[in-house]
């Protein structure tokens, strides 16, 4: 059996990176929302570039518009929304912690509308990780 270890390395990565911006965002001043707004301009001139270099260009009459123009809102609103929560919460370590629903949300998504498999071990994390971050926030 070959395990695919690519995904780990990419996990990595993105941890990497959401600390660093987390940790800018957080204790480096910005002028009221030019992060966001300026840093949201860089991103998609990014994935302008890498969209040309790695997609195919007749695809493009292919996509579903109205669901990208959605998910672009959406990420948007991401976007905005990381920036001035962690600018207001009183740690950064906070705000984090609560992210952890968005996991238990998108796992109890998967087990009920796409049958993912969670064992009982999973649900009995799931329950310690809802204690933990009960004792952390208060």
């Amino acid at each position: 059996m070959i395990i695919d270890f690519n995904w780990i390395i990419l996990a990595i990565i993105k941890i990497i990176v959401t600390v660093s911006g987390n940790i800018v965002q957080k204790y480096y001043n910005f002028q009221g929302n030019y992060y966001p707004i300026f840093t949201g301009i860089f991103a998609a001139v990014f994935l302008i570039f890498y969209g040309l270099a790695n997609e195919n260009i007749n695809d493009l009459n292919k996509l579903n518009y109205p669901i990208l123009i959605f998910f672009g809102f959406l990420l948007f609103l991401f976007i905005l929304l990381n920036y001035k929560l962690l600018k207001n919460s009183p740690h950064p370590g906070y705000f984090k912690i609560l992210s952890i629903y968005e996991l238990l949300i998108i796992l109890i998504i998967s087990y009920y509308f796409y049958n993912a498999e969670i064992t009982f071990k999973n649900w009995i994390g799931f329950i310690f990780i809802i204690i933990g971050t009960t004792f952390l926030i208060n």
